[in-house]
């Protein structure tokens, strides 16, 4: 269940539940896992015996602080895997202009083929079957989560032993709608539960 922080100090964290919950299944002693992002810095998980759970018009959980946090991801946005096929428009880092004008090698053709292999609010990684440049622009008229309007992306990291050879590709989402990037992020805490 989606929360948010509302307080803290050295007896209790209180978490205020985004949304009702029928039947609350946690009780005092019961132990919860509680996953929580600090911005600009990672996400931390722990485990915590519940002190109380508190209707107040909005549903309260009060833990316990924990008394060790596991540091589990280190990006901006958490990251769950996930396996969608995908076809995608690529146009070329440094051709993006002669593209848009219609000027462009013959025989390069501009539809290619993946899989995104994980996911988050910020970007994906992705296996590709043509070989992609990082700073490659990326067009998807569908997207897993997000298919009613294309999803623009550029190639930020290329993995493997020369950058040729890459199939594994990290890339970043360019100019999301706020309803674009909810979807996602609301499907990406959905797969990590």
């Amino acid at each position: 269940v989606r929360a948010t922080l509302v307080h803290r100090d050295v007896d209790a964290v209180v978490l205020r539940l985004e949304r009702e919950v029928e039947g609350v299944p946690w009780r005092e002693g019961s132990t919860v896992r509680v996953y929580f992002w600090r911005e600009n810095d990672a996400g931390y998980l722990f485990d915590t015996p519940v002190i109380e759970v508190r209707d107040l018009g909005e549903m309260f959980l009060f833990v316990k602080p924990p008394r060790q946090l596991e540091r589990h991801q280190r990006r901006l946005h958490v990251r769950v895997p996930i396996e969608a096929p995908v076809t995608f428009l690529r146009i070329p880092n440094g051709e993006a202009v002669d593209w848009l004008r219609g000027e462009r090698e013959e025989g390069d053709g501009p539809l290619c083929s993946g899989v995104v292999e994980d996911l988050s609010a910020g970007g994906f990684g992705s296996r590709a079957a043509e070989a992609l440049q990082i700073g490659d622009f990326l067009y998807f008229a569908e997207f897993p989560v997000v298919d009613d309007e294309g999803v623009r992306a550029r190639v930020s990291a290329a993995y493997g032993e020369e950058p040729t050879e890459s199939e594994r590709y990290g890339v970043q989402f360019l100019g999301l709608s706020a309803p674009q990037r909810e979807r996602i992020a609301r499907h990406v805490f959905r797969l990590q539960r």
